[in-house]
């Protein structure tokens, strides 16, 4: 019955972290000029407005599943309908895209590391210890992935600045192209991805007190 109880907190935590990923896009554009996200409903804790059926429910289903089948091995991810957000109305251009784009990894950053502070309180061994350590790896994993500079992730809209004007618009355009490059790179750059989450997950371990 712990299992049970277990997987459904899991579940929650899974679907809250990638839906607050996205609220942060919202507050911040909403912040900074663009109240697109407000009027379309999307600066909500419900989870309906922001539940993409694939990303939201059926993937992280499946890893989840696949974790349990193999004794928790692997990682969890997923996404959310994007946040709507109209960057010509935001009020200072290239710093307000950057603060917009980067709301959804600090938000995420920040809910890992407020996990690992919970470990503080919960008794070694316990349901709680392994669920504050599961939710903070995925925030953290969440926060990594989404540095990735390639489209649509978020670390590409800042690593686009960094690229001369026209290739930037190539850059920007690759759209479903996009999308497969980042299925490649979850195939070919795992031994990458793996290394720079589990790095600056022992370093908020570190920092949140619970030794190197």
């Amino acid at each position: 019955m712990e299992e049970v109880y277990f997987y459904i907190a899991y579940i929650l935590v899974v679907a809250y972290s990638i839906i607050m990923h996205e609220i942060a896009h919202g507050v911040a554009a909403y912040k900074e000029g663009d109240d697109t996200a407000k009027i379309s409903g999307r600066i909500t804790l419900n989870p309906i407005p922001h539940i993409d059926l694939f990303g939201t429910i059926i993937l992280p289903g499946v890893l989840i599943l696949m974790q349990a089948l193999s004794n928790g091995a692997g990682v969890v991810f997923g996404w959310a309908k994007p946040v709507p957000v109209n960057p010509l109305r935001f009020r200072h251009g290239v710093r307000s895209d950057i603060f917009v784009s980067m709301a959804g990894i600090i938000v995420n950053f920040l809910l890992g590391y407020m996990f690992i502070l919970l470990l503080h309180i919960a008794p070694e061994g316990s349901m709680n210890e392994r669920l504050f350590i599961s939710a903070a790896a995925i925030n953290i994993f969440l926060a990594v992935f989404n540095l990735v500079p390639i489209p649509p992730l978020d670390g590409s809209h800042v690593f686009k600045y960094l690229l001369p004007r026209d290739v930037r618009r190539k850059y920007e355009n690759l759209g479903f192209h996009g999308m497969f490059l980042i299925f490649i790179f979850l195939m070919v750059g795992r031994g990458i991805l793996s290394y720079l989450f589990f790095n600056v997950f022992f370093l908020f371990m570190y920092l949140g007190g619970h030794g190197w």
